[in-house]
């Protein structure tokens, strides 16, 4: 049976607070664990952990004790495509 193949781009807007901000690049956990040097490398780890691994900002490592709140995403556009993929080959039975 041939496969549908699914290729989906998300375009968001992170909104992050001050604190979240602080917490990546001060000293602490978030910045002994993750060596988050910027505010862009903090605004990544936290969206890609939130738009691909599906968690919420006090589920991150680092993050935990802050409220919820503190980062959305707020999505602008999905743009999405569908491909037929070739079935796979049939398999040969060998010959005696």
């Amino acid at each position: 049976m041939a496969k549908l193949l699914f290729g989906v781009m998300l375009s968001t807007h992170l909104h992050l607070s001050p604190r979240v901000i602080r917490r990546g690049v001060g000293p602490g956990f978030a910045a002994m664990v993750y060596p988050l040097a910027t505010p862009d490398e903090v605004a990544e780890y936290v969206g890609y952990n939130m738009a691909v691994n599906g968690l919420r900002l006090s589920q991150i490592d680092g993050f935990a004790d802050l409220p919820d709140g503190d980062a959305e995403l707020e999505p602008l556009a999905w743009e999405s495509a569908t491909e037929l993929l070739p079935a796979p080959p049939k398999k040969r039975k060998a010959r005696r």
